[in-house]
């Protein structure tokens, strides 16, 4: 899915299936929110990256981040409220978070 300058808010929620590493959910501009009302929406993946000027809303849900490797890579503005980012891994390979300035 692909929208320019959009703001994209999820109503339900929304596992994306990768067997890549560091392969799962792109923000590439505007705002992708996880927030709808008093819905708690939730986002299932391998790996979040922003962009530099993207943000990523995350409402009040616990959001899986199931890969390995780079599973966080943020240089855009990551809104968390009260949402938490939980790394499900539990092998021996290494998990990054990544944050630019």
């Amino acid at each position: 899915m692909q929208e320019v300058g959009a703001t994209l808010t999820l109503i339900d929620g929304w596992t994306i299936n990768s067997v890549l590493a560091g392969q799962g959910l792109t923000i590439n501009n505007g705002t992708f929110t996880a927030v709808m009302g008093q819905l708690i929406v939730f986002i299932s993946t391998n790996a979040i990256k922003m962009i530099a000027g993207t943000t990523l809303t995350l409402g009040s849900a616990t959001h899986l981040l199931t890969g390995t490797g780079a599973v966080f890579t943020g240089a855009g503005t990551l809104s968390a409220s009260t949402g938490t980012l939980k790394i499900t891994d539990t092998s021996a390979t290494a998990i990054l978070l990544r944050v630019a300035d």
